[in-house]
């Protein structure tokens, strides 16, 4: 319950946070999120390695199109 509810006080400094920031900061910022999660898949999923691999995908510059 204690685990629930200190997730649940991150995510709303997150959104409060994320309500102050421009429309472009908020572009970065979901950039940047994005980016993170592609590294990781790429370093966990056999799939997603070898997708970034055979797509020449530079996991530092990608955005969501570059994939499937």
């Amino acid at each position: 319950m204690f685990a629930e509810l200190r997730i649940l006080l991150a995510k709303r400094k997150e959104y409060q946070h994320n309500q102050s920031l421009s429309s472009e900061q908020f572009m970065q910022m979901k950039l940047r999120k994005f980016r993170a999660l592609v590294r990781h898949a790429q370093a966990k999923s056999p799939y997603y390695a070898e997708l970034i691999e055979q797509r020449g995908i530079d996991v530092d510059t990608c955005i969501p199109a570059d994939f499937p």
